[in-house]
């Protein structure tokens, strides 16, 4: 499994600065966040990442490639689709795949990621969780 991240460049992240301005205006927590978007990609090979990097899962003039997050629990909180919910960013992820290589049978799935800039406390942490992540649809993400 090959997971790859992305993130939206200064000046067009307007989600992670939208997020950062629900935090401070209605949870009560001063924090600045960041979003990453992740992509948990089976069944696709090193020659063809690069390629897949680029025109599918990023926009080169407004996205980043992350390579390395640290994962501390208490300034991370990490979302993803439950079972069975359908999650539109991994069905077209996989279908533009197809149209890079017709053979591909690549599997993928999607999670989203907030860094704070700070540590949160436990209180401000399951206030965040219980805003962002809506239990009908999304649960919290657990890396290994």
């Amino acid at each position: 499994m090959k997971r790859i991240l992305i993130e939206k460049r200064k000046g067009f992240n307007q989600e992670a600065q939208s997020l950062s301005e629900q935090c401070k205006t209605l949870l009560n927590i001063n924090v600045n966040c960041r979003l990453i978007n992740g992509y948990e990609v089976t069944d696709l090979g090193d020659e063809k990442l690069d390629e897949a990097i680029q025109h599918v899962f990023s926009e080169p003039m407004v996205d980043e490639v992350v390579h390395q997050l640290d994962m501390d629990s208490l300034s991370t909180v990490a979302r993803e689709p439950l079972p069975g919910q359908y999650d539109q960013r991994a069905d077209s992820a996989e279908q533009c795949l197809r149209l890079l290589d017709a053979s591909n049978i690549s599997k993928v799935s999607t999670f989203q990621c907030v860094l704070f800039d700070r540590t949160l406390s436990n209180d401000e942490r399951e206030r965040f969780i219980r805003y962002w992540i809506n239990p009908v649809e999304m649960r919290a993400k657990q890396f290994e």
